[in-house]
């Protein structure tokens, strides 16, 4: 017989939703062990194992910290979580400890109830930009997967036909709407999809212009939801990497493209996947730091954009956020499409 152990697990992501310490808890209670969830505490040290996972490498130095003191005191130490996948080398500097990288398939199928869910791992795209290629592969279908109403999945148009008719309907069983909070490939998305998803009745459609190679589709696509009557900035959101390495103009210029469109733009601030700062940096907006975040309120809501055109501008007292963007000039900027950088 196995013997019980105690097990004190750490979301070092915190309050962010922690789908995989989650089915790790589960998957420890299952086979009878004691499990504490909780933040890192001098507690830890009466447990047995102390487990951490982090989702963003910015919340990296709170792991060093923590799993360092953990492994001192003699504990069977776990680091796991998608911020490990290209950090691994400085987490095991820092704590030696060696994290684990990728899918954990110990509890990945872990029956229980929650938040959210994966009915596949993996793209088949190459993103430079993105941590799913080195976490996850390429696409990997789960036939058992567990409904919840919000789903991760990076790429559900790329899944096979078969398994996109199949997830939604046992989506569309078990919750009254879901959330797919990642983007859909709009390469890939067309009719057939906007009618299949329709049955899942989808809290908002969301899909990506990270750069100008792939407008064409984006435009597409927006002509599908407006054929349908859906093309509204309440349900559709067009998320726009920024900071990557187009340039300012490139960036505001596909925000602005979005806008036009009648979606809901969203820029995306590029983080490097090693960054230990939550906002660095940006590729083009040197000379302009704070112009990312007033961006996303000008044009996320009608009250930032109101703020920002009144009070919240304050880098030029007799001028506007709405100025400065027509100086600028991003419109010829997004005439020339930059090319992909994606593979």
């Amino acid at each position: 017989m196995q013997q019980m152990k105690r097990y004190w697990l750490v979301n070092e992501s915190a309050p962010h939703y922690n789908l995989g310490l989650e089915k790790a808890r589960r998957w420890l209670e299952r086979q009878g062990h004691e499990v504490v969830y909780a933040p890192f505490s001098m507690e830890a040290r009466a447990f047995d194992a102390v487990w951490f996972s982090v989702i963003f490498s910015w919340h990296l130095p709170r792991v060093f910290e923590h799993a360092a003191l953990a492994h001192a005191w003699g504990k069977s130490v776990e680091i796991g979580g998608p911020a490990t996948a290209v950090n691994a080398g400085q987490i095991e500097k820092a704590t030696g400890v060696k994290p684990f990288t990728g899918v954990d398939h110990r509890f990945e199928t872990e029956p229980g109830e929650y938040l959210a869910t994966f009915t596949h791992r993996g793209c088949v795209r190459n993103c430079t930009w993105c941590i799913v290629p080195k976490t996850e592969g390429d696409v990997q279908e789960i036939p058992d997967f567990i409904p919840a109403k919000m789903v991760h999945d990076n790429n559900f148009p790329a899944t096979s036909e078969a398994h996109q008719v199949r997830a939604i309907e046992r989506l569309s069983k078990a919750v009254p709407r879901v959330d797919f909070d990642q983007a859909f490939d709009a390469r890939l998305f067309d009719q057939w999809h906007l009618d299949l998803y329709k049955k899942a009745r989808p809290l908002v459609w969301r899909f990506s212009f990270d750069f100008w190679g792939i407008q064409p589709d984006v435009e597409r696509v927006c002509g599908l939801f407006q054929k349908e009557g859906l093309m509204d900035r309440h349900i559709i959101t067009i998320f726009a990497l920024v900071g990557f390495g187009e340039g300012m103009e490139k960036d505001i210029a596909r925000v602005q493209r979005i806008a036009e469109l009648g979606a809901y733009p969203y820029p995306m601030r590029y983080v490097p996947l090693d960054s230990l700062e939550k906002r660095p940096p940006a590729k083009g907006w040197d000379a302009n730091p704070g112009m990312i975040t007033q961006l996303k309120r000008f044009y996320g809501d009608p009250i930032g954009k109101k703020y920002l055109q009144n009070e919240g501008w304050k880098d030029k007292s007799d001028d506007s956020f709405e100025n400065w963007l027509k100086r600028i000039k991003p419109k010829q900027a997004g005439e020339q499409n930059q090319i992909p950088m994606t593979l």
